[in-house]
């Protein structure tokens, strides 16, 4: 094993100074572990607005949608193991299966804004209502810009309908709508924050609140992307995520929320989740806004394609694993480049602005 191998980094960490996790443990009780309290009031929040009440309402009014709605899939942070403080942020995809032989569709990876793709379906090789599908294609190709402005309709009338069956003296054009369900009753705002729409729930009883991102998506599975790491049964999904670029509502952010999870699971690659938490902890502490939880999870995906990492991490003190981690961001920050961990050629800081990256560098290099 090279010198300068991670493991043998660690090794050094933990060999000298970060050999303790006490104060490591002492922050995690206190400061980021979820309470489970919340957490069961949020699930329930979840569970009695969105999944029962809006959803009802969705495929009631709007037959398209009740034609294709699929399932709702849980992505995120909470639904990661990863959220830190409150369980108050919950990602949401409402996948949508489309009424086509999926075989006839082609993906097409884009070369120059690497992480999209577009998704070609010739309507007359499906034998499909054109008119019915028109809604969200354009050409031969599927629109995202029309499929996220259909599902975020979708969400306003089944709004409308709650508010109204409530029987509520609420305007709604103030954008305030109230539900009602098992005695509960809850204030929902809501604002499109592409691509997603969302929900604020508000649940006065208990003076708590919770925002809930639908995001509208497709799935495919046994459909590889070319140009990207493929995951197992190539498994992944196609997100309407804006890009203001030429045909950019042709072009689909890939996403493999479901594999991201499986990395993350199993009783030695499980424990890295503290330390992931931790990492945001740390963020949130310098104030440091720009860096997304993503790209802290990024990070970490990417180290645990070392074998040694992976497999010996976890004999080590969390603190030292955590040093290291920090060591690793200030080198990508340097580099101003932290690489995709599904297409190599893409980088996540390509959107943050380069002299942002230099000053939390030179932060970094202080501590």
């Amino acid at each position: 094993m090279a010198a300068n191998s991670p493991v043998n980094i660690i090794q050094k960490l933990h060999d000298g100074k970060f050999y303790s996790d006490e104060m490591f443990h002492k922050i995690s009780a206190k400061y980021i572990r979820i309470n489970r309290n919340e957490l069961q009031l949020s699930n329930q929040i979840l569970r009695n607005v969105v999944l029962t009440m809006l959803l009802k309402h969705m495929k009631k009014e709007d037959k398209f949608f009740n034609d294709l709605f699929g399932d709702v899939n849980y992505a995120g942070s909470v639904s990661k193991n990863l959220k830190v403080y409150k369980p108050d942020e919950y990602d949401l995809n409402l996948v949508i299966r489309l009424p086509i032989n999926y075989k006839f569709l082609t993906i097409e990876p884009d070369d120059i804004h690497c992480g999209y793709v577009k998704i070609r379906a010739k309507v007359a090789d499906n034998g499909i209502d054109a008119g019915i599908f028109s809604r969200i294609i354009s050409g031969n190709y599927l629109d995202q810009n029309k499929f996220r402005e259909w599902m975020h309709s979708v969400v306003r009338k089944a709004l409308n309908s709650i508010h109204s069956e409530s029987n509520s003296s609420v305007d709604n054009n103030s954008n305030l709508y109230i539900f009602r369900s098992r005695k509960r009753t809850y204030e929902v705002t809501c604002r499109q924050s592409n691509p997603a729409f969302t929900l604020q729930v508000i649940y006065k009883a208990a003076n708590y609140n919770v925002d809930f991102d639908l995001v509208p998506c497709l799935q495919f599975k046994n459909k590889a992307v070319e140009g990207f790491r493929q995951p197992k049964g190539n498994q992944w999904i196609a997100i309407a995520k804006p890009l203001r670029v030429y045909e950019g509502n042709l072009l689909w952010r890939a996403g493999f929320y479901q594999t991201e999870k499986r990395l993350l699971k199993g009783s030695i690659v499980g424990q890295i989740k503290p330390i992931i938490k931790m990492f945001k902890k740390f963020r949130d502490d310098q104030g440091w806004d720009n860096i997304k939880s993503y790209y802290i999870e990024t990070l970490f995906y990417n180290e645990l394609t070392d074998k040694d990492f992976k497999r010996d991490f976890c004999y080590f003190s969390c603190t030292s694993v955590f040093v290291y981690m920090l060591q690793r961001l200030e080198k990508h920050l340097k580099a101003k480049v932290l690489r995709n961990y599904w297409h190599k050629e893409h980088s996540l800081f390509d959107s943050v602005n380069p002299q942002y990256l230099e000053d939390l560098a030179r932060q970094l290099e202080k501590i």
